[in-house]
């Protein structure tokens, strides 16, 4: 931990360097300095840590971000990185090799940033599908004392066989910034201390896409992402690299591709409605790289060859990356351990109260008996059962909707999961938060539980929805008063939200034509999750950076999938483009569901995705899509999956 005393490298305003001067002393002078970086290299060069700002006035102690981009209270952010890739690879924490260490002041002397650069040691054949040796010379790791510039000049020179490309890179621009006292020369974008290396020009690539601004976990930096092999494998200035296909990115902001936590594709069963094909048509159509699809179709998806038929049509017939949730009821619930086990689970799905289709676990025995078989998050749609029956009286016009299946449903079924999921030590997801009065409730449970809001739930308000759209706003939980809205943009600005997710739950005009209560719940949004955030960014109401975290490595945290929600180095290359600047409007006819409307008809947004990429291949384009379905199964930490390519 640092202390006041900390020794910073500084240079004054002259640029005369300065030995070291104490904290007190950059203080009183008033010293402004560049920065370096917190990085944390693999021995195979991949990333483990990226850059953090510091604030030590602000802080108890040494604050940063992990693998994940979530670090628990009190916790060794580093050790905690360590923790989670070991975890993804289902090995035992390595050991390190700390290479050095350096301080700089960034931007005014009330912020700092120390910088660490180490690698694992002895570990060889890291490779797909296997697992690593660990070998580590005791000389290697013995002492592990920091490293003079004389002492790194020493190992850049003479022993690069200690170290990887990737790594030795890091330390050239490492061993540069404590040679003049500056940042790297390195491309910085315009407010962001984020930074990236440019690659060796004989590198070659499956595809570059190049001068975008990129939205990486350590900030928005204009560089060129090199792909191969469908991942990640450089970030940088790659114009001087061979490159099979380059997309021209000038204007245009890349972000990874966003992943819809929540879809109802209707397959099989209810086709008319919509299937896996064309749900996720619509979902690359919006810039949505993954998809993970609730069990609520007929059949429910409530066994292993059930879930093995979705998963091998979605092999067939999926645009985007995908896996499936299974439902939970009371004949399953002491095996649901077994089924989340299964290739391409998304997990469990519990329904605490009614809603479209047959799942319903609405008996606390049950429930516990769910959360007591599997150790993965639960996805929990909660309302109470009991409350919903008591109130169904109530609802007479679609403006009721909000009566009937009130706060107090909500509040209710959330003070009943959250307490027994702590006792059972169960980790739980609750979907589609609607109202004010849950948010404390899941803030005194964050140990234990994440949630998701909705575009719908942040950008309509009752009643004037109702009035608007009638049986087309219709979904549940309802979309609530004013009041609600406002606290859930508190919540999603506060940092409270998780994910937001498009409950995308789509049903023929026909359906929700007829007379409410006999309609339908649910409204199609999948193609439109992305464009909906974009324009909020756009009007002031969240950054660019919060949409990343909540569409993005917010899913990929919470549920742990593998290599999908950022960015960087070893990642696949999910990435969607998106153009800031340009006004559409939403018709009719742009709508890819089979369902063939959307809420959002005639809203002209700003914000629109103009490129999907999954895996390196661009399957959309200017609203065209391109080539064949070809998604593939999602896989999650400490979860078996399928080989893939």
């Amino acid at each position: 931990m640092t202390t006041d005393d900390e020794l910073f490298d500084v240079v004054d305003g002259s640029d005369v360097p300065v030995d070291v001067l104490p904290r007190s002393e950059v203080h009183r002078r008033g010293l402004r300095h560049r920065a370096v970086s917190v990085l944390l290299y693999h021995s195979d060069g991949r990333l483990l840590l990226q850059r953090r700002s510091l604030i030590k006035d602000e802080s108890p102690g040494l604050l940063g971000a992990s693998a994940s981009g979530h670090v628990g209270a009190g916790e060794d952010p580093f050790g905690t990185a360590i923790r989670e890739f070991a975890e993804e690879l289902g090995v035992k924490a390595p050991a390190l090799h700390w290479l050095g260490k350096l301080s700089a002041s960034v931007e005014t002397a009330h912020e700092f940033m120390t910088v660490y650069v180490a690698r694992t040691a002895g570990i060889t054949d890291v490779s797909d599908g296997s697992l690593p040796t660990f070998s580590p010379d005791p000389a290697e790791v013995a002492g592990l004392e920091w490293v003079s510039l004389a002492e790194l000049e020493t190992l850049l020179a003479c022993e690069p066989e200690r170290i990887s490309s990737s790594l030795r890179a890091v330390l050239a621009a490492f061993h540069e910034a404590a040679r003049s006292f500056a940042a790297p020369s390195w491309e910085l974008s315009s407010g962001s201390s984020g930074f990236v290396a440019s690659a060796p020009r004989e590198e070659s690539f499956d595809l570059v896409v190049s001068g975008g601004s990129v939205v990486t976990p350590s900030g928005i930096v204009r560089a060129d992402v090199g792909v191969r092999g469908g991942r990640i494998v450089a970030l940088g200035s790659l114009g001087g690299c061979r490159s099979a296909e380059r997309i021209d990115a000038t204007g245009l902001h890349v972000l990874p591709g966003a992943i819809d936590t929540q879809v109802h594709f209707r397959e099989p069963g209810l086709e008319h409605k919509e299937d896996i094909g064309s749900g996720s048509a619509s979902a690359v159509l919006g810039g949505v790289t993954s998809f993970m699809e609730m069990p609520n179709t007929k059949p429910s998806t409530t066994t292993a060859e059930l879930l093995g038929w979705k998963v091998a049509r979605a092999r067939e017939t999926a645009w985007a990356d995908f896996a499936f949730f299974v439902g939970a009821c009371p004949e399953n619930a002491h095996m649901t351990g077994e089924l989340e086990s299964l290739p391409g689970a998304a997990g469990i799905k519990v329904f605490m109260g009614s809603s479209t289709g047959s799942l319903l676990v609405d008996d606390l025995g049950v429930l516990e008996a769910v959360l007591r078989s599997g150790r993965r998050r639960v996805a929990v749609h909660a309302e109470d059962e009991r409350r919903l029956e008591a109130r169904r009286h109530l609802a007479h016009v679609v403006a009721d909707h909000p009566v009937w299946r009130d706060e107090v449903a909500a509040v209710t079924a959330v003070e009943q999961l959250l307490p027994l999921a702590r006792r059972v030590g169960r980790p739980v997801h609750v979907l589609h938060v609607t109202s004010r009065g849950e948010l404390p409730l899941l803030a005194a449970y964050k140990d234990i539980a994440t949630f998701e809001v909705t575009p719908q739930h942040l950008t309509f308000a009752a009643p004037e929805c109702y009035e608007r759209l009638g049986t087309l706003a219709q979904m549940n939980p309802p979309i609530r008063g004013e009041e609600h809205r406002a606290a859930l943009w508190w919540a999603v600005n506060s940092g409270l939200v998780d994910v937001v997710g498009s409950d995308h739950a789509p049903h023929s005009l026909q359906e929700k034509s007829k007379a409410y209560p006999g309609t339908p719940s649910g409204m199609p949004g999948v193609q439109t999750l992305l464009t909906v955030l974009l324009d909020h960014a756009a009007a002031g109401r969240l950054s660019l950076e919060r949409v990343v975290d909540l569409t993005a490595a917010g899913p990929a945290r919470v549920f742990g999938i593998v290599r999908k929600g950022r960015i960087a180095v070893g990642y696949d290359a999910d990435l969607t483009l998106v153009d800031l600047a340009a006004r559409r409007t939403f018709t009719r006819a742009m709508a890819a569901s089979r369902c063939g409307w959307s809420p959002f008809e005639g809203v002209t947004f700003q914000g629109v995705p103009v490129a999907t990429i999954i895996r390196g291949r661009t399957v959309m384009r200017d609203s065209e899509l391109i080539g064949t379905p070809s998604g593939q199964a999602l896989t999650f930490v400490g979860v078996p999956g399928p080989t893939r390519s």
